[in-house]
């Protein structure tokens, strides 16, 4: 049986296009996973970076505006007043936005406990109870410190969660690289067999 040169160079052309389009679809894969494991591995560590600054403000803001409201309650200087409020919301602003990031459900309620714990030293504050600002801001420095500490612990997590899903997504294509490259020889060969058997 004769085989016209059309034919053979039809052949060889799908033969070669089907090959090419086996590795490409293997490159395509490697790229998009790769891609997507880099795009969650930059946000988690963007995610994590920003709650540890956020974190570390709660407590020094805590600190500070315990400072300024007994400078205020002795001096009652009226730039002493303007500081601590404009700490005082950003103390708020901080808390706010760490509550946005959802981080997990006990870090969610020490947040609202800080917040109210806040508000309640804020009141003392207006008040100009000295006393009782002084208890309230151990308070909240108290649950600022366990704020930051469960935030370290999660992030923590976060490496090491990172660190477990590149290791499995390097695993998968290193298997998927293997079968589809078997693939691609595979085919190489059956088309190969196909050209030249009736040359034979």
């Amino acid at each position: 049986v004769s085989i016209k040169p059309r034919s053979i160079l039809q052949l060889t052309i799908t033969g070669f296009l089907s090959v090419t389009g086996l590795l490409f679809i293997a490159l395509l894969i490697t790229a998009r996973q790769l891609d997507g494991l880099g795009d969650r591995n930059v946000n988690l560590m963007n995610e994590s970076a920003m709650a540890l600054d956020l974190g570390r403000t709660l407590i020094e803001l805590t600190t500070a505006l315990e400072r300024n409201a007994r400078q205020y309650n002795v001096l009652g200087d009226e730039d002493i007043l303007q500081l601590y409020e404009e700490r005082q919301l950003a103390f708020v602003a901080a808390a706010n936005r760490l509550n946005l990031l959802q981080i997990n459900g006990e870090i969610q309620e020490l947040l609202s406990d800080v917040q109210t714990l806040e508000q309640q030293a804020y009141q003392g504050f207006a008040e100009a109870n000295a006393s009782a600002i002084e208890g309230m801001y151990a308070e909240i420095l108290r649950v600022a410190n366990r704020i930051a500490a469960q935030i370290n612990q999660w992030s923590n997590a976060q490496i090491i969660e990172i660190a477990d899903e590149t290791e499995a997504t390097q695993q998968l294509l290193t298997l998927q690289a293997f079968i589809l490259v078997v693939a691609a020889l595979l085919l190489a060969a059956l088309f190969t067999a196909l050209i030249t058997r009736p040359l034979l």
